[in-house]
């Protein structure tokens, strides 16, 4: 099996799925900033997708549906309070650094970090008008 992959989408309904999402619990459950080490080719990246896909919330109804579906027939589809409380519901900020250019100088570097810090943003631009937000709140989206 190729083990290449990040993103929890790519494999959640390959046949040799291990399902880990009741990891979402302990993330839920846990009261303390977490530190996810591993070593490398250990599901590190497909379990931060795996979060992202369950909590990351978007104004495009075929997104919402899509990151719903890959929860289905889980473990954590079992937990109907947690999903009906988290799932879909937040914002998240996904820094991705795995894609960018070789950092060979301090300048960079610091192109790097605003393109990925960018792009992050703008997957919710939508917040600048929702009604979730506050004035001043609305206004550091937009900046």
């Amino acid at each position: 099996m190729h083990t290449g992959y990040q993103d929890f989408a790519d494999i959640r309904f390959m046949p040799a799925f291990v399902d880990k999402s009741m990891f979402i619990k302990t993330v839920l459950d846990s009261d303390v900033r977490l530190l996810i080490t591993a070593p490398r080719r250990f599901g590190k990246s497909v379990n931060i997708s795996m979060l992202k896909h369950f909590f990351e919330r978007s104004p495009d109804e075929e997104v919402m549906e899509k990151n719903r579906k890959l929860f289905e027939e889980t473990q954590i589809w079992k937990c109907s309070e947690i999903m009906r409380e988290h799932q879909g519901k937040y914002p998240v900020i996904f820094l991705d650094f795995k894609s960018s250019s070789t950092i060979s100088s301090l300048q960079t570097a610091r192109d790097v970090l605003a393109s990925v810090g960018q792009k992050a943003f703008l997957t919710h631009e939508y917040l600048a008008t929702s009604d979730d937000l506050k004035d001043h709140e609305k206004e550091k989206v937009k900046e």
